[in-house]
């Protein structure tokens, strides 16, 4: 099994795992990228505070119009926290996982998780536990699902903390215990 999670001394930091063939690995061909498709997202105007978006999560060829579409809602707003909620692909789990480490990584850098929050939400129920489960790589094949939606994140709030969440099941149950960080 590979693992793409880099530890240092520090700090656990996620490292991309499907960086170069879902969008480009190179930081400025994946700023201009995620820039072209900003920009012809067009997005009626919003006044209302924006509590969730939508998003796809394939290669960029496919999925990057529409999801520069949800991610162009954000633009001009501030978050503190984001909350990337995710399926897992690979690895089969009974509970919603929440990175454990410090830090998601991204061709431009790292994103900081927000440990207090993520802490908190497993306190908050069984089903969500600080984990590094579907967040690595399975028999060779890396987790995409949360990993392609940082780029548009990263261009659009710049300076945010992480909670990323993947389900191993979506279960009715698990899907209400990870819905508790909306309510």
């Amino acid at each position: 099994m590979l693992n793409c999670i880099n530890a240092t001394e520090t700090q656990e930091i996620r490292q991309p795992a499907v960086a170069g063939a879902f969008y480009p690995a190179d930081p400025k061909e994946l700023e201009k990228r995620v820039d072209d498709l900003l920009a012809r997202a067009q997005v009626p105007e919003i006044k209302e505070p924006v509590l969730a978006v939508v998003s796809p999560h394939a290669g960029y060829p496919y999925s990057g119009p529409v999801a520069a579409y949800s991610y162009a809602a954000l633009k001009g707003r501030k978050f503190a926290r984001v909350v990337v909620i995710s399926p897992s692909h690979f690895e089969g789990f009974s509970f919603a996982s929440v990175y454990q480490g410090d830090a998601y990584a991204t061709s431009p850098g790292n994103i900081p998780l927000d440990k207090l929050f993520a802490a908190q939400l497993a306190e908050s129920n069984p089903l969500i536990k600080l984990s590094t489960r579907g967040h690595g790589h399975v028999e060779g094949r890396g987790e995409h699902s949360l990993e392609v939606e940082l780029p548009f994140l990263e261009r659009v709030l710049r300076n945010f903390k992480l909670v990323p969440i993947v389900m191993g099941e979506q279960s009715y149950a698990t899907s209400r215990a990870g819905g508790c960080c909306f309510g």
